[in-house]
């Protein structure tokens, strides 16, 4: 009986799996164009922009508009435009947003931030304090200075690994704008 058993699940296996294999082949036949046939045009197709959401595209839209915002991200995802930064007021912000949907595209998800008047001083105290809290970093020699949020670090790195952990470090302080980096290897 129990041999019976084994031979009737998996022949009910073996039916299930046939059966999902050939609504997966009818599903691709339908889905497959014709040689020959008219391609169907979607909505999608017609609201898409021709030009593809990139930093570029972007950041370039938004220099010719006469705004200026750090720390710039822009990712498209799904038609949706998402930009991430900081700016330096909250008309900014709609603006960006504006700009954006020039260019084409219909959703856009404004992420900006207003930037945080930069206090130079508490700047550079804790992207020093970030920079020596990193056991990546030990070892390596850093200048630190800080003006009107632009921060600029010069000095030694044992490796190139290091440098860019302290740019990405020093990008995540509050307060920055930007940040300057000119570290070599020792």
């Amino acid at each position: 009986m129990k041999k019976q058993t084994k031979t009737l699940v998996t022949a009910a296996g073996i039916s299930v799996f046939a059966l999902a294999l050939v609504l997966m082949v009818a599903r691709h036949r339908n889905s497959v164009p014709t040689p020959g046939a008219a391609t169907p045009v979607t909505a999608d197709v017609l609201t898409r922009p021709a030009v593809a959401a990139s930093d570029e595209t972007v950041a370039q839209a938004l220099k010719e508009s006469k705004l200026e915002v750090s720390q710039l991200s822009v990712r498209e995802v799904d038609g949706i435009v998402i930009l991430r930064g900081k700016v330096a007021a909250k008309e900014d912000i709609e603006r960006a947003g504006v700009v954006v949907k020039d260019l084409g595209f219909a959703r856009v998800a404004n992420m900006l931030q207003v930037a945080k008047v930069a206090d130079d001083q508490a700047i550079e105290r804790d992207a020093e304090r970030q920079l020596a809290r990193t056991r990546a970093l030990d070892g390596c020699r850093f200048n630190v200075d800080s003006k009107k949020g632009v921060l600029t670090v010069s000095g030694l790195v044992k490796r190139e690994l290091q440098a860019d952990a302290a740019r990405t470090i020093l990008r995540n302080v509050d307060g920055v704008r930007e940040v300057r980096a000119d570290l070599k290897r020792f």
